[in-house]
């Protein structure tokens, strides 16, 4: 009854409602102050028409420089014809089946097979298609209820399961994924997940308690009471004075520590993390942040314990501070000294955003579970997927065999015409070497934005790959935000329109994030018309810190 009077007031007198979280958590109105309206911005953008490229037109035929691509989605750009042809012969042949009760379809089976093979920062064993990254993340945390595996066609003994056999595919909630896990294992306490202080995972339930942003909390009785919240690691806004980068990383790790310790290492059930925070405000991790998680704990474990985490003899060409066996332990130590999950958010950061294929090779990360979606179909078909390691995955299967069947699934998990355009995006990530042309424009990219540092409203520019953010501050200090109803990201974002490009406006914060095909004339596209929206934001602050006077 509650949610249904909370519907009925959000929805009262509205025929359309969008959702405007990022821009209403970081206070952004219209600004009659700032925003200068003339026959240029009024009614010009109508609504998307059609895309081609890195391009996109709205209804009066405006062209615009796509530099977002959608939501972080369209690393391929818009009308790729390959895409375009997958989706209509799977539309030809079965355009929908659904996956309960051991039924599949190829597409998704081929798909399962290929995305395992395609991650590789460590083995996963399943996998289970949603719809999108929040579905993702809902699923990861409350544990399996009705959840189809596919393997080879034979049926098992049990005739409502399918054991595994070269690949399998497995349908399920994170969240529940989890909690299903432990319950399994005898350990009904481990609840409380952990996530970080301005991290984004997502809108649903579940997903909208892990992000750490309050405004998606306030009027909706969120967070739930076993979600809690660990320091961002945003070493410019929240480092001590004189504190060094690793020094910040080192008191994050501690911090995190003891608040595991303070709940009870018995009741935390796993830690979720983007390898690279996206919607928060593009926050790479600081110096050592996934390496102290490691040390950390290795300083205080037994050898019989952890013995992977015993020093080894560095071998010529390897790096002596974080060894390929370090790697393997880095965020994960101090979570399996106390058998806590490691779950990496990849929504943003895969399918070669970086210039690694996912951000956990990036990093060294190596999960237990993982959530994709966006360029996993290169936003041309909504799909999302979460990937599991085959211990958990094996623990699953057995107790399910116990109880006889899984009861947790969605109508369109494993959608055919959604794994058939997801499998061939794959594809063109691998023909087209995607992860080395990232690499190669990524210089470009990153020295042509950077360049601008010095711009006196200008507090932080951070991103790596095709992914950077501009902080916009007074004095370069993170203590000095401008007012908010300045607008001035705002303004920034429509001085970019303006000149026929798009880009994310959160606050006072700036995201760029184009299609991974654009191609370098396009991105000095982009340095030309950040150099022309910068020097009018420029002015614009001038003038308002003039009236303020």
């Amino acid at each position: 009854m509650m949610f249904a009077n909370l519907l009925r007031s959000t929805l009262k007198n509205t025929q359309v409602v969008t959702t405007r979280i990022l821009m209403k958590h970081l206070q952004v109105k219209r600004s009659s102050t700032l925003q200068k309206e003339d026959s240029t911005t009024k009614n010009a953008e109508g609504f998307k028409e059609k895309s081609e490229g890195p391009y996109v037109y709205d209804s009066n035929g405006t062209k615009y420089l796509d530099a977002l691509a959608g939501l972080w989605c369209t690393a391929l750009g818009g009308s790729e014809e390959r895409l375009i042809a997958a989706a209509t012969a799977q539309l030809n042949t079965l355009p929908f089946y659904h996956s309960f009760w051991n039924h599949a379809s190829k597409p998704s089976m081929d798909l399962a097979k290929e995305l395992l093979n395609t991650f590789t920062a460590t083995k996963m064993g399943k996998v289970f298609f949603t719809s999108s990254g929040s579905e993702a993340n809902d699923t990861q945390v409350f544990g399996l209820r009705t959840c189809r595996i596919y393997s080879d066609p034979s049926p098992s003994s049990n005739p409502k399961i399918s054991k595994p056999d070269y690949h399998t595919l497995l349908h399920s909630d994170r969240v529940k994924l989890v909690w299903y896990y432990n319950n399994a294992l005898g350990r009904p306490t481990k609840k409380k997940f952990i996530a970080l202080q301005n991290s984004y995972h997502g809108v649903t339930l579940i997903s909208a308690s892990l992000s750490g942003i309050s405004v998606m909390h306030e009027g909706f009785d969120l967070p739930t009471p076993f979600v809690l919240h660990t320091d961002c690691p945003n070493y410019w806004r929240f480092h001590l004075p004189g504190e060094t980068e690793e020094e910040f990383s080192t008191r994050l790790v501690d911090n995190l520590e003891k608040l595991i310790l303070k709940e009870g290492p018995e009741t935390i059930v796993a830690f979720m993390t983007e390898p690279l925070m996206g919607v928060g405000g593009v926050i790479p991790p600081p110096k050592t942040y996934y390496e102290k998680l490691s040390w950390m704990s290795a300083l205080r474990l037994e050898p019989r314990t952890l013995p992977s985490l015993c020093p080894i003899p560095v071998q010529k060409g390897e790096r002596s501070t974080t060894s390929a066996r370090h790697d393997e332990q880095k965020i994960q130590a101090i979570l399996k000294k106390y058998d806590i999950l490691l779950i990496a958010d990849e929504v943003i950061c895969a399918f070669g955003r970086l210039g690694t294929m996912f951000g956990c090779d990036k990093y060294g990360i190596k999960p237990d579970l993982v959530s994709i979606a966006k360029a996993f179909s290169s936003g041309y078909m909504p799909i999302g997927a979460i990937l599991m390691s085959p211990k958990i995955a094996e623990v699953i299967l057995s107790h399910s065999d116990k109880l006889g069947f899984f009861a947790h699934g969605f109508t369109f998990s494993g959608h055919p015409v959604s794994c058939a355009v997801a499998l061939e995006v794959l594809k063109i990530y691998k023909e087209r070497n995607i992860v080395e042309q990232v690499q190669s424009l990524s210089p470009r990219f990153q020295a042509g934005i950077r360049a601008f540092f010095d711009s006196p409203i200008i507090g932080d520019i951070r991103g790596t790959g095709l992914l950077i953010g501009t902080e916009f501050t007074d004095k370069k200090s993170p203590n000095c935000p401008f007012p908010p109803q300045w607008g001035v990201g705002e303004y920034f974002g429509a001085e970019c329109k303006k000149h026929g490009m798009i880009v994310r406006c959160a606050g006072n914060i700036i995201v760029l994030s184009p299609p991974l095909i654009i191609t370098p004339q396009e991105i000095d596209k982009i340095i030309s018309i950040y150099e022309k929206a910068l020097k009018a934001t420029e002015e614009r602050v001038k003038e308002l810190k003039s009236e303020k006077k």
